[in-house]
């Protein structure tokens, strides 16, 4: 933390560096399930992820549920230390679980809930415009985070990628996405 402290320059920064300490010491000496009730509550952890989940048109409550039941089983621990051993085992068991349920066949899915898999075969529909980026998405931003889910997909293929770009779309006349060609640019 001294660190941060000296290479916080702005005033800014120092501001949130001396907030992350005062968060910090509040965190000291509580129990693992308090700590992550402060960090939901105090911090703003859930408010943050109802946001998040708004703007990804995603459901917070299940979120929301997974959080409830973290807290609840991090009472069963006194200190740190047990808890996170406990959460590192139990996301090896899960990252085993998941390469042993790897099965034949298709999975339709979203761009993000594609994250952390991988396939031989990705077929990408509609990579027109409106589509990749969302036609919704005007700020920067927002067309950044389009961009970064689209080349996320790229990533999940071992073997190939198949990407598939019609003239029309619902009776009208579309473009590729200019994703598309970025990627052909280099860019």
């Amino acid at each position: 933390l001294r660190d941060l402290k000296s290479a916080a320059k702005s005033k800014r920064e120092q501001v949130e560096v001396e907030r992350l300490e005062k968060e910090l010491s509040a965190l000291s000496g509580l129990s693992p399930r308090d700590d992550l009730l402060y960090i939901r509550k105090e911090i703003g952890y859930e408010r943050y992820l109802e946001e998040f989940a708004k703007k990804k048109n995603r459901d917070f409550t299940e979120w929301w549920d997974i959080l409830e039941e973290i807290t609840e089983m991090a009472a069963n621990y006194k200190d740190r230390a047990s808890f996170f051993r406990f959460v590192t085992e139990f996301n090896r068991r899960a990252l085993e679980r998941r390469r042993e349920e790897r099965e034949e066949g298709i999975r339709f899915m979203t761009y993000h809930s594609a994250k952390g898999l991988e396939f031989d075969e990705v077929f990408l529909p509609d990579c027109v415009e409106g589509v990749i980026p969302d036609g919704r998405a005007k700020k920067e931003e927002e067309l950044e985070e389009e961009r970064r889910s689209f080349y996320v997909a790229f990533t999940r293929a071992r073997l190939g990628i198949h990407i598939y770009v019609t003239k029309e779309r619902y009776s009208k006349k579309v473009h590729p996405s200019r994703f598309i060609g970025e990627l052909l640019d280099g860019s």
